[in-house]
């Protein structure tokens, strides 16, 4: 570099090159980077360390392939003449205006100076833009994620996008079933001078109908249509979005201003990415009210069963009850099997009523008196041998804890008949208790036994029944970190009964 300059430095040299700028010799090979411009070239060059990030050494991977650009550009006959020329490093452009120079002992050289597209000062408009933009556009993802519904979110995210394009108003169309109109939902600002309460959908010569239609963005001018001083134009420039989701415009954003604006590229990407961040929270909510629906739908006909079908039950069961103590022995066995029939719909209808309510109930654990659920419970079969001998004793439990004891109960009876003895014992040992159900009557053979609590398991052969009682069992102890097991009445001998052991706790 010395031998071309009247300096012995080079720190001298970059005062005096104050500048983002390239230093060639006649044959265009590169003699000197500035700081200035190595700074500049830092920004768009992915780094593999900090240190090659410093400006002394800059990144010198660049500078044969902006050699070779410069070759290609300058290397001419002309190239003393050339006042302008350009490379590309990473998809960005730089421009440099071109100058001649003669140095020491006759040599002659180049010098390549940087000229930003944009000025220094609007750079700085620039980036404070940009960060406005984005400051924004994540206001707007932070509301739509914890609004709860969409009245919470859209009034929000509007006045956000009016404020950011520092607009006068802004509107939120939503269409009708059959997409022939559309009516104002939210509204922000000036609104009443620049949108209709409701649009027509259908009409040819609707800038909405066309964003509707394609999908796409619309910004335009319009006359105001109101009064409006001399010196005012009267025409008002307006954004409509669509807002999408699954590719379907389903409502139209739309912002105005009483200013004559044209909407930068940045401008109209953002409004769209807007839009489309709405569309998204829109069908998160759509979603979860038809997942309510579904829930409150479910829960209608499972109420209908419920209560409908369970009060014809009764009354069914109460003629064939009736029916049973007056008929003669033929027709008994047959009434006492459609009253089986409708027991057994009414067990069914429990059941599924007790896993709605494990499932949706937010029932809190705290101490039950086994005495009295028990107590009760065996209230409830009168006719069957049940015996509890009082324990004194507490569990951790809730109000789902009767649901236990009565499909033990029910499974005993249903499987071994009226005459089945069924014997309750409770006990305390090592800060635990243990609650023995036992019956005499037909047992389960070893090898059904590890099945006995998959829903649906009908358990023992000779019978019938839709196998939910003791799944329910099982996933009710679970809620209380209590466990159950099953093990013959009778050791090694199944045919004598069943006994389950249910281990809470204390």
């Amino acid at each position: 570099m010395q031998k071309y300059f009247d300096c012995h430095d080079t720190e001298f040299l970059e005062e005096i090159l104050d500048v983002p700028c390239i230093i060639c010799d006649s044959n265009i090979n590169i003699l000197y980077l500035s700081k200035k411009f190595n700074k500049i070239i830092s920004y768009i060059q992915e780094l593999p360390d900090e240190k090659s990030r410093s400006e002394s050494e800059g990144p010198k991977e660049h500078i044969p392939e902006i050699n070779e650009q410069l070759k290609l550009k300058l290397n001419t006959e002309e190239k003393d003449t050339i006042k302008k020329t350009e490379i590309t490093l990473n998809g960005n452009r730089f421009i440099f205006s071109v100058r001649k120079f003669s140095g020491n002992n006759k040599s002659e050289g180049f010098i390549l100076r940087y000229e930003p597209e944009v000025e220094p000062a609007d750079c700085v408009v620039h980036v404070m833009k940009l960060n406005k933009i984005l400051h924004t556009i994540n206001r707007i993802i932070c509301a739509t994620s914890s609004a709860e519904n969409q009245r919470d979110l859209l009034p929000i995210a509007l006045r956000m996008t009016v404020e950011l394009m520092n607009f006068d108003a802004g509107a939120i169309y939503f269409p009708d079933s059959n997409l022939r109109s559309a009516s104002m939902d939210v509204y922000y600002g000036l609104y009443d001078l620049f949108f209709d309460s409701k649009i027509n959908l259908k009409s040819e010569n609707s800038n909405y109908s066309g964003v509707f239609r394609d999908n796409k963005a619309i910004y335009t001018e319009q006359y105001l249509g109101v009064p409006h001083e001399e010196n005012e134009s009267g025409v008002f420039s307006m954004a409509i979005i669509p807002v999408i989701t699954d590719e379907k415009t389903i409502a139209i954003l739309s912002i105005a201003t009483s200013n004559i604006h044209r909407f930068s590229e940045l401008e109209k990407e953002t409004l769209e990415a807007i839009g489309k961040e709405i569309g998204g929270f829109i069908r998160l909510v759509k979603l979860q009210r038809e997942l309510i629906y579904a829930n409150e739908e479910a829960n209608l006909y499972l109420d209908i069963m419920t209560h409908d079908i369970n009060n014809a039950n009764l009354i069914s069961q109460g003629y064939l009850e009736i029916l049973e103590e007056i008929s003669a022995d033929k027709p008994e066995k047959y009434v006492k099997k459609a009253l089986s029939g409708v027991v057994q719909s009414s067990d069914i209808i429990r059941n599924v009523s007790v896993i709605r309510r494990f499932r949706e109930d937010k029932l809190k654990l705290k101490k039950i008196s086994l005495d009295r659920i028990l107590t009760e419970i065996i209230r409830n079969y009168p006719d069957a041998n049940i015996k509890y001998d009082n324990c004194g004793l507490t569990v951790t439990a809730d109000e789902l804890l009767p649901e236990v004891f009565l499909n033990l109960f029910g499974n005993s009876l249903k499987h071994g008949g009226r005459d089945t003895a069924i014997t309750v014992s409770a006990k305390e040992e090592e800060g635990k208790v243990f609650v023995n159900v036992c019956d005499d009557g037909t047992g389960i053979p070893d090898d059904k036994k590890p099945d006995i609590f998959r829903r649906y398991y009908k358990g023992r052969i000779q019978s019938s029944g839709k196998g939910l009682g003791l799944s329910i069992v099982q996933m009710i102890l679970e809620r209380y970190k209590a466990n159950i097991t099953v093990n013959d009445r009778v050791a090694g001998d199944y045919r004598k009964g069943v006994c389950f052991r249910i281990t809470f706790e204390k």
